[in-house]
């Protein structure tokens, strides 16, 4: 067995040049603009949801401020669109857990329309009758 000093292993000179991340430009997501109303009133101008949602969020975000507008008594809420041709709903019941980048969205805002069932329950109906 050998008895001395081992050598060192030279290591080799540090002088790697890592690129300086812009981190808050990493933060920023593009935002989409909304504006939902629904599409059971005959003047739809009347129940109208506006908003801003980032890139990577879906339409069950959408679906959720609708329900906080409304203070949660929202009973199968339902997204759709409406072709601009024919009026007829494209609903939106499969693409709910989507993201917007997923889907392809590339504009800055869209319109889109809800419908629902209010909740019935008696004691909801016995504060109205008051």
């Amino acid at each position: 067995m050998k008895k001395g000093k081992k050598k060192k292993k030279e290591k080799p000179p540090y002088n790697y040049k890592y690129p300086q991340l812009n981190y808050e430009e990493l933060k920023k997501v593009p935002l989409f603009n909304f504006t939902a109303k629904n599409g059971s009133l005959k003047n739809s101008n009347d129940d109208i949801v506006t908003g801003s949602v980032p890139m990577d969020y879906s339409f069950n975000k959408i679906k959720e401020l609708i329900q906080q507008k409304h203070g949660s008594s929202c009973g199968n809420l339902r997204l759709f669109m409406r072709d601009d041709n024919s009026g007829e709903k494209k609903y939106l019941d499969n693409l709910m857990y989507k993201t917007f980048q997923e889907l392809g969205f590339n504009g800055s805002s869209f319109v889109l329309f809800f419908e629902f069932e209010p909740f019935v329950h008696p004691t909801l109906e016995a504060i109205l009758s008051d």
